[in-house]
């Protein structure tokens, strides 16, 4: 496994694990975890500025499977909905 996979699992769990500490505690638990890792400040940026972006597309693609699924719900209780109606 690459250091880039290990690092996005260690960030979304320490964050997910310390999202009720403040933002100092925060900042300095992600300084030191992209120094357990050797990550370089400017590699940190680049890489922070990728998980940004792709960040947006993921929120869009489940933002789209959370509509195709609520529009999939509707549609089937439209279809319970009459069915009872006939009966």
């Amino acid at each position: 496994m690459n250091w880039r996979i290990q690092y996005v699992i260690a960030f979304i769990t320490m964050s997910i694990v310390m999202q009720d500490e403040d933002n100092s505690t925060c900042t300095i638990a992600h300084r030191m975890l992209r120094e357990e890792y050797g990550v370089s400040k400017e590699e940190w940026k680049e890489f922070s500025r990728l998980m940004i972006q792709e960040g947006k597309i993921v929120t869009q693609r489940i933002a789209e499977i959370t509509a195709k699924i609520a529009a999939a719900n509707a549609e089937r209780e439209r279809k319970e909905s009459q069915r009872k109606e006939v009966m």
